[in-house]
């Protein structure tokens, strides 16, 4: 069904190297903001977004706790040396690669520093239903791009090599792996992984759900 290599490379890589805490990593659950107010929303969630600087390129990622623990993409921080975490507002800050998970392409970042802007995660998979409406945040494309927003809605639920997907709508470019999809709570609900590219192809971009990410990188809250 889908004919993109570098997409099933991704969803059918047997290689099962990870790396996490056995004990894992307790975090403070945050509380979805009561705001209503979207354009607030918007502004919080891009306090909360960030651009993953390597020296081979970037990627996109977000915080998940106000001591500095974000989560990207693991091809975006594959192989790197140097990580770098770029704020709105230009403030950049050191990271290092606490935990990964290669076949579910998931990392967890430590940032250097604290009193961070962390994201609401959405850990029910039944809330977010196909049609509910979401955001994306990242950096598609130049540096210069960072934070940048695209709308579209929750596509499908899909399944490939015996994976979880989210399909979304959303537009999507190079540079946006590892960034957020939220609802128009400001709840993460998915990490971007993937857009197909091709002729006659439109729309089809694709998410690891966040519930699952969490899971295989040892994450909890309380």
């Amino acid at each position: 069904m889908i004919n993109d290599e570098s997409f099933k490379k991704i969803a059918k890589d047997n290689d099962s190297d990870n790396f996490t805490d056995k004990e894992g990593y307790l975090l403070n659950k945050i509380k979805t903001r009561s705001t209503e107010n979207y354009g607030e929303i918007i502004k919080n969630s891009i306090k909360s977004s960030i651009t993953v600087k390597t020296e081979y390129g970037h990627g996109s990622g977000f915080i998940i706790s106000s001591d500095g623990y974000a989560l990207t993409n693991y091809h975006v921080i594959n192989d790197a040396d140097e990580i770098e975490a770029i704020f709105s507002g230009d403030l950049k800050l050191p990271a290092k690669v606490v935990a990964y998970d290669k076949k579910r392409d998931v990392a967890l970042l430590k940032i250097v520093g604290d009193g961070f802007c962390p994201f609401a995660i959405n850990e029910d998979k039944n809330k977010n239903p196909v049609g509910t409406e979401v955001i994306a945040i990242g950096t598609p494309k130049d540096i210069n791009l960072g934070q940048s927003i695209t709308k579209g809605i929750i596509s499908g639920k899909r399944v490939f090599e015996e994976q979880n997907f989210i399909q979304t709508d959303v537009s999507i470019n190079k540079g946006n792996s590892g960034g957020a999809l939220i609802n128009l709570k400001g709840e993460v609900v998915g990490i971007i992984v993937r857009k197909i590219i091709g002729e006659d192809v439109e729309g089809l971009g694709f998410a690891i759900p966040v519930n699952e990410a969490i899971k295989v990188l040892n994450v909890k809250f309380e």
